[in-house]
């Protein structure tokens, strides 16, 4: 098999792997098991961390459990990947607004 073949078989199997794992953590996260969802999220994001979605919702569970300074951080770091999300832009904002409040 060429090399190439085999580099673009191996990113789809990565980017599969990443999508059941993200999957998993959108699932405990909708369950309200957040310390749960927080450490799958964070897999997803040792595998790649530009995964977008994986970001933004791991910075929602940090603004669910009150670490503003850590959601404001991770949205940073998903603004820097889609600077034109609104919404990472919003929950920034929110971020802010929070940590200065505490």
């Amino acid at each position: 098999m060429k090399a190439w073949r085999w580099a673009i078989r191996m990113a789809a199997a990565d980017r599969a792997m990443d999508n059941d794992v993200f999957r998993n953590a959108y699932g405990l996260h909708q369950a309200g098991r957040l310390a749960e969802a927080a450490r799958v999220y964070g897999e997803v994001l040792a595998a790649n961390p530009r995964h977008f979605e994986a970001l933004f919702l791991l910075a929602m569970v940090h603004l669910q459990t009150g670490r503003f300074d850590e959601a404001e951080r991770i949205l940073s770091l998903a603004v820097a990947v889609d600077p034109q999300s609104a919404d990472a832009h919003s929950a920034r904002a929110t971020a802010l607004d929070r940590k200065s409040v505490v």
